[in-house]
């Protein structure tokens, strides 16, 4: 009677058990299957289901509203690393400058992988250069298109199939091995007493930060394996020797995600002040002149 008592209550658990996991399988794979058909109609759904104003009064504030709250946020996070003999600000009789560096051509606006960021469909991107224009400062446009044709922007925004070539690349041309820029670069002293060098470093997810440097945009060796990646290179230092000789007011401005390594703040004499503003997203490096020229502390 015990035995028969124990068969059938083992048997109900078996059965059970089997329904409960046949139950569950099947429950997994309802939500596989839901996800797949909802996710191309998420945006049907969403507007069938929740009441959203989609007139372009609406919109436009939202917009604004976003890009206002975008460049507090850069304002509020821009770092003054150091301002010797307090050169910032400026003065607002400065209007022009000069802007080095191939980084400022590709201005870094995230970093990659889920950290990655790019402009709508009907947006522009503001760098450092529309800041600028929209505050009113010229700058040397001669320079700027040498280093477009130097070597084209990458594209945005980063993925985590970006890799070497897009992420940790490093552009700039040599002021010694490259006559065209030097001409451009003595020309350059004659437009304006200061000038602002621009350097960028990226990183993400997936691919760690190289221990050596990959520009193959060089003559010569494309790899200096005598420096990091978050080093500045062997251009990058010849510049700013240069720069930081000839002209009065020297800004350096790190549009970086990953912090570089700045003792070339205290070797380099005459480099005036240094920025860390870092990726600014779409529309924060608006906040750069208004930081420069005091527009706000």
């Amino acid at each position: 009677m015990e035995k028969n008592v124990f068969k059938r209550a083992l048997r109900n658990k078996l059965i059970a058990g089997g329904i409960y996991s046949v139950f569950s399988v099947a429950v997994c794979v309802g939500l596989v299957i839901a996800n797949a058909t909802i996710k191309p109609n998420e945006g049907f759904i969403t507007s069938a289901l929740c009441s959203v104003d989609t007139s372009g009064s609406m919109r436009n504030s939202a917009a604004k509203s976003g890009e206002a709250l975008a460049v507090e946020i850069e304002q509020e996070g821009i770092v003054l690393a150091q301002n010797n003999d307090n050169i910032l600000p400026l003065s607002n009789e400065t209007t022009k400058v000069n802007v080095f560096g191939h980084s400022v051509v590709d201005w870094l606006i995230s970093n990659s992988g889920s950290g990655s960021a790019g402009p709508g469909s009907s947006q522009k991107t503001v760098g450092l250069l529309e800041a600028l224009e929209a505050k009113g400062i010229e700058y040397n446009t001669d320079i700027i298109n040498y280093y477009k044709s130097w070597c084209a922007p990458r594209d945005l925004p980063f993925s985590i199939q970006s890799g070497y070539d897009s992420l940790y690349r490093l552009a700039d041309p040599s002021l010694s091995n490259d006559a065209t820029y030097r001409t451009k670069y003595e020309n350059s002293k004659s437009y304006s007493d200061t000038a602002f060098v621009c350097l960028s470093r990226v990183a993400g997810e997936h691919i760690d930060v190289p221990h050596q440097q990959i520009n193959k945009y060089k003559a010569k060796q494309s790899k200096d394996t005598t420096r990091g990646y978050l080093e500045i290179t062997t251009e990058e230092e010849e510049l700013l020797t240069a720069v930081a000789r000839d002209f009065d007011k020297v800004v350096v401005i790190l549009n970086c995600s990953n912090v570089m390594q700045c003792d070339f703040l205290k070797n380099i004499e005459g480099l005036d002040a240094c920025l860390i503003v870092g990726p600014t997203g779409t529309v924060g490096a608006k906040a750069i002149p208004q930081v420069l020229w005091v527009d706000i502390n």
